[in-house]
């Protein structure tokens, strides 16, 4: 009798064991992340086996994963800080036809903790948390096996540069038998976007597009204040060129413009910014400065002071501190040296404008800018292009003028201009033309630009 009791035991035992490893294997079918608490995916610090340890033996052939982010549609292979990418993961057989598929992904940072977060996930699609890789959270196929085999998220970069970001996939394609015999699972792969900046040399003149410069206000406004375009022709005279006028913000509201990050890791001397400015603002109320962060963007700094650099500032608000306000008297030239950058890999500038209580009179304009390495940095030898410019211009690529070699004008005499901006010398008072503006009359700065500056187009 205790025999047949503890040999019932023993039965009941087995029984139990086979259940639960039953569920295991099928349970996985609801994501591993969800249901064991792994992830399977090769990444860093993970727990357990990839999908192909356990999805093996299927004649799918190999399992093909495919990860695709992009933006508009292009494939990306660098983040900007807050920017929304697609993302879709592809798990496809290599041979056969697969009843079901499922997959895994995660986004890792450096230090392999989840970056950005994942929102407008697909029908198909979870996100889970894998209690035994440290909690980390993973993409996953969502209510069983998918009957479709790609898988959609959007991916928001971190508000800050995070580094490189590694994103890690697997996938598996099932036969639909309920357990994980005839499957097959795939090895792990993985992509990494790097934070995006822009390369040294810079210039950009706005003539076909804003360059990726980003708008916006503190507190938000509805609408940003800074535009480019056609809209601009009645604020500062240019259609390419970045404008702000006060009557699209609100008293103690500050409008920023700020450039895609610049990579600095290669100047040993602070490097020089230099661009054309159009104001005409209440002078102490409304203005415009430059400010710069080296830490991602958590903290910014105004740049220089009146007096400093050429053209930098000429009035001060109570409240901001130096500033250009007042009047122009049409497009001037400004330039400064980029305090405290040389050797950063990540750089972010900005231009700020208030309008104290708000006013249609008062307007910033921004064109032509440039970030140029510092004369006498032993890593940079930009050289000039041609012969001999006189001693009176800037470039020599036609003989002593600066050409775009975009379908543009070349900067005849001591003018400096692009097509279709104020260099044209067509436009009247915001011609750069020595005799209809001011700041313009001299040479441009003494440093020497590469022609291919003046082609770029970002």
């Amino acid at each position: 009798m205790v025999g047949s009791m503890r040999s019932k035991a023993k039965v009941a035992g087995v029984m139990l064991s086979l259940a639960g490893a039953t569920a295991m294997m099928m349970g996985n079918s609801g994501g591993r992340a969800a249901v064991g608490g792994h992830g399977a995916t090769g990444a860093p610090a993970e727990t357990g086996q990839l999908c192909i340890g356990c999805h093996n033996g299927g004649p799918f052939g190999p399992t093909i994963e495919l990860l695709e982010i992009t933006s508009g549609g292009q494939l990306v292979a660098t983040y900007r800080p807050g920017q929304v990418y697609d993302v879709k993961m592809t798990a496809a057989a290599g041979a056969g036809n697969p009843a079901g598929y499922g997959f895994q992904l995660t986004a890792i940072d450096g230090a392999r903790n989840n970056v950005g977060t994942f929102g407008n996930l697909g029908a198909n699609v979870k996100e889970s948390v894998a209690a035994n890789t440290g909690n980390r959270k993973y993409l996953e196929h969502k209510g069983g096996m998918s009957a479709t085999r790609e898988f959609t998220a959007k991916w928001t970069a971190p508000a800050q540069a995070a580094g490189d970001v590694d994103f890690h996939y697997n996938g598996v394609v099932a036969n639909g038998n309920g357990n994980q015999n005839g499957d097959n699972g795939g090895l792990g792969s993985s992509i990494t976007l790097s934070v995006f900046r822009l390369p040294m040399p810079y210039f950009h003149d706005f003539e076909f597009g804003d360059g990726g410069w980003t708008s916006y206000e503190s507190p938000a406004t509805p609408m940003p204040a800074w535009t480019w375009g056609a809209g601009q022709a009645a604020t500062v005279g240019d259609p390419q060129a970045f404008g702000v006028a006060g009557n699209g913000m609100g008293g103690g509201v500050v409008g920023y413009l700020e450039l895609p990050p610049l990579d600095l890791s290669m100047s040993t001397l602070d490097p020089i910014i230099a661009f054309a400015i159009h104001y005409d603002t209440e002078p102490g109320v409304a203005g415009g400065w430059l400010e710069l962060s080296t830490d991602g963007g958590v903290g910014w700094a105004p740049l220089g002071g009146i007096g400093e650099g050429e053209g930098w500032y000429d009035d001060q608000s109570p409240i901001h501190g130096p500033m250009w306000g007042g009047e122009s008297q049409g497009w001037s030239y400004a330039e400064h040296e980029l305090t405290g950058t040389a050797g950063h890999a990540y750089v972010l500038a900005r231009f700020a404008f208030t309008v104290g209580e708000g006013t249609s009179l008062d307007v910033f304009g921004v064109d032509d800018v440039m970030v140029d390495p510092a004369p006498g940095d032993p890593l940079w030898e930009p050289t000039l292009e041609g012969g001999s410019d006189g001693g009176d211009d800037w470039g020599t690529s036609d003989g002593g003028d600066w050409d775009t070699t975009d379908g543009g004008t070349s900067r005849g005499g001591d003018d400096w201009g692009t097509s279709g901006g104020p260099g044209d010398g067509g436009q009247g008072s915001t011609s750069w033309a020595g005799s209809t503006s001011t700041g313009w009359s001299e040479p441009p700065p003494p440093w020497p630009v590469p022609e291919p500056m003046a082609t770029t187009t970002f």
